[in-house]
């Protein structure tokens, strides 16, 4: 609970809010906005590094995880990955009774907005689950040769 309250701290909003602008200047590059900075723009950028020098960030991304996306990727390929990913909890059949992953990922998107838990290994499970799930179907009967066992329904993937 301490952590979902921390999230909405003033000083935790104020500090992503301040980051605004620096994404500003960086998307007021035409290049920047249409190819992105790559991932290693905390060793060359000095407006990426002064962005994060702004709220005492010693890492190498903002917590902004779309505009993240966007200046990594470009405006044009970052907001197609987002896309792609908000689409995730709408394709597919899946079980009937794991219908409860749609609303649980897509409440997850939302929650990784401002928090970068996509780029960490928390983000990787979240999503390898989900597409787990996803590919499985109602399951498939296994039969031994010898007609006196009984069959074991086990889900399969496609």
């Amino acid at each position: 609970m301490e952590v979902f309250l921390a999230m909405f701290s003033a000083a935790n909003s104020a500090a992503k809010l301040s980051y605004l602008s620096g994404y500003a200047e960086i998307f007021g590059n035409s290049i920047y906005f249409l190819f992105g900075q790559g991932w290693n723009a905390n060793a060359w950028s000095s407006d990426f590094i002064k962005m994060l020098d702004i709220v005492g960030n010693p890492g190498v991304k903002t917590e902004l995880t779309y505009l993240e996306l966007m200046r990594v990727y470009g405006a044009p390929m970052g907001a197609i990955i987002t896309i792609l990913l908000f689409s995730l909890p709408f394709i597919g059949n899946g079980l009937k009774e794991y219908q409860w992953l749609r609303p649980a990922l897509f409440m997850y998107l939302i929650l990784t907005a401002t928090n970068p838990y996509i780029f960490s290994s928390n983000g990787v499970i979240a999503f390898g689950v989900y597409l787990g799930f996803l590919r499985m179907t109602k399951g498939v009967e296994l039969h031994s040769h010898d007609a006196s066992t009984e069959s074991l329904s086990l889900p399969r993937p496609l």
